[in-house]
């Protein structure tokens, strides 16, 4: 009788271990699970903060550069030409800077439209000869270009885009 109930209580004891084994198992499993879930949502708002900053950049940036761009081939037209080369150069890098962060830190959609704004301005990127250096922004196809980026923005950026994006 005796080893009987050692049996028994031996089998309880495994039933029992084995059951609070399984509960500590899916405890684990769960917070597992919730961390994960944490992280990939941390992921996602960092995302959408560095985009916010990138895209932000890219949007002032190219309309400092359509400005300057405006200014000096403006700046001659009562034929005394004085244009500002330094301010000029200063914004197409600093265009040409957010052009490549959109490229590095943008989804495919926004370095499609960065490139769609970027054809609408003069060159950015290298050392044009001066012959060869087109002064001028495309206006109309600037302002359609800038207006679809805004929207790439409004639709990438909130967590829940609003129904008008």
């Amino acid at each position: 009788m005796v080893i009987a109930g050692l049996v028994v209580a031996l089998a309880g004891a495994l039933i029992g271990g084995f059951f609070s084994y399984l509960g500590a198992w899916q405890q684990s499993r769960s917070q597992m699970a919730a961390q994960e879930s944490q992280y990939r949502e941390d992921r996602a708002r960092e995302d959408r903060e560095k985009r916010s900053d990138v895209y932000k950049g890219m949007l002032d940036s190219s309309n400092a550069f359509a400005v300057a761009t405006d200014e000096i081939a403006t700046d001659c037209s009562d034929g005394k030409c004085s244009p500002d080369w330094s301010k000029w150069e200063n914004t197409r890098f600093e265009f040409q800077s957010a052009l490549n962060n959109v490229w590095i830190y943008g989804s495919d959609d926004a370095a499609t439209q960065a490139e769609v704004i970027s054809t609408a301005l003069p060159e950015s990127i290298g050392f044009p000869k001066p012959d060869e250096l087109r002064i001028s922004v495309k206006s109309v196809e600037f302002a359609q270009a800038y207006s679809g980026f805004q929207a790439l923005m409004c639709r990438e950026l909130p967590a829940v885009p609003r129904r008008g994006c």
